[in-house]
């Protein structure tokens, strides 16, 4: 099946929220600012000059990574997330 990397769109803010809820549920925990920045990638990541990318395979999004824009030519890699059933595929 066909694997790309696709820039966020506003289409994908929710299943971006989801698959960091997921994977933040199971591996460590929720924090109320992570609910704010999940819930409003566009207005903490992609307007600051951040971005967010997904790995697509076929027409199913299966993981999520985040760049978070710290200083002119500085970012920090944040809110990384994978499906469960696309874990360990490397």
């Amino acid at each position: 099946m066909k694997i790309e990397i696709i820039s966020y769109e506003p289409q994908f803010s929710q299943i971006f929220k989801d698959l960091n809820i997921a994977w933040l549920q199971k591996y460590f925990w929720v924090e109320p600012h992570d609910e704010e920045v999940l819930g409003k990638p566009e207005k903490y990541i992609i307007e600051p000059g951040g971005n967010i990318f997904f790995v697509k395979e076929g027409e199913q999004i299966i993981g999520t990574v985040a760049l978070m824009k710290m200083q002119e030519g500085v970012f920090e890699l944040t809110k990384m997330a994978v499906t469960p059933q696309s874990q360990g595929k490397k």
